[in-house]
C-alpha cells in the first residue's frame, strides 16, 4: 500500500541519474563498536527521558523533550558521545574513529584526522591520528 502513494526510487532508477560507486567488497560492510561505560550511562539518560516522556499526561509544548529528539541523540551519540556532548573525552573505539581508520571501498584515500563540527555548541573536535 505505501507504494500506491510513495514516490520510491529503487536502485535501477537510479542508476539513470547518478553514477552509483562500485563497492570494492561486492557488499557493504557493517562496522560495529562495543558499547563504552561512558554510552551506556549515557543510554540510562535516554531511557530515563522516554519515561518522563511516556509518563507526560499532556500534549508536548514548544521546548518540551519528544522522542524523535531523544532517538536523533541517541544515533548521535553511537556515533561519537562528542556530538551530543562536547565536554566528553576522546574514546579511541567509537564509530567515528573505527570508520575513519578503515579504508575507503576504492583503497584510494589514506587515513585522516577525524574532524567533526559540532554546529549546536559552535565547537570542533579533533580526533588524534593513530
Amino acid at each position: 500500500m505505501f507504494r500506491s502513494f510513495a514516490d520510491v526510487v529503487l536502485p535501477d532508477d537510479l542508476r539513470q541519474y547518478v553514477k552509483v560507486p562500485a563497492i570494492s567488497t561486492d557488499k557493504r560492510q557493517i562496522l560495529t563498536a562495543k558499547p563504552t561505560p561512558a554510552f551506556k550511562r549515557y543510554q540510562a539518560l535516554l531511557d530515563a527521558r522516554i519515561k518522563a516522556i511516556e509518563t507526560r499526561d499532556r500534549p508536548p509544548e514548544p521546548g518540551d523533550d519528544i522522542l524523535l529528539s531523544v532517538i536523533t541523540d541517541g544515533r548521535h551519540a553511537a556515533i561519537d558521545l562528542r556530538l551530543v556532548d562536547p565536554d566528553c573525552d576522546n574514546e579511541p573505539d567509537n564509530k567515528l574513529i573505527s570508520s575513519s581508520a578503515t579504508p575507503s571501498a576504492s583503497g584510494r584515500r589514506r587515513q585522516t584526522t577525524v574532524t567533526c563540527a559540532l554546529t549546536a555548541s559552535r565547537t570542533s573536535c579533533r580526533a588524534p591520528r593513530r
